[in-house]
């Protein structure tokens, strides 16, 4: 092979390298992580909250959302199937406004409407939101509150 070709072979192992030791280095949290005894808190450097399926009651889903609101690393939440309401997604989308680090969260299969989706669509059209991914899938919005969240999205 020739010089050429040998420094870009190299340069890809050293890129795979060092996209797998910034993945591997990042922290996925899970229920055992989160909630305990003393109460609710999201470790500090939590980069990944995975609690999807946790039948997770709504006074802890909002003690997670307020330690959402000024998490330094948390950058992906999945909140999916576990009942979220209106009421909750309201206190998830206080905390996203208060919180310039997370791209993405996912709380499809709950149990949020139109009004859920009115606020998402609020954080979706701040300017310090980094919401980048957001899963709502098998809720009950309607498409008066899928066309809210599009048009959030279009500006």
């Amino acid at each position: 092979p020739s010089a050429m070709a040998m420094r870009v072979s190299t340069m890809l192992v050293v890129c795979v390298m060092v996209t797998f030791v910034v993945q591997a280095s990042a922290r996925q949290c899970d229920r055992d992580d989160v909630v305990k005894k003393s109460g609710v808190r999201i470790p500090k450097d939590c980069v990944e909250l995975h609690l999807r399926k946790q039948k997770l009651a709504a006074p802890d889903v909002v003690a997670i959302a307020a330690d959402m609101a000024g998490h330094p690393a948390l950058e992906r939440v999945d909140l999916s199937w576990n009942a979220i309401d209106d009421a909750t997604v309201e206190k998830l989308c206080d905390a996203l406004m208060a919180n310039d680090v997370i791209t993405g969260l996912a709380i499809e299969l709950n149990d949020f409407t139109d009004r859920g989706a009115e606020c998402l669509a609020k954080v979706l059209e701040t300017e310090s939101s980094q919401l980048q991914q957001l899963y709502t899938g098998s809720n009950r919005i309607t498409a008066g509150g899928v066309h809210r969240i599009a048009g959030a999205l279009a500006q």
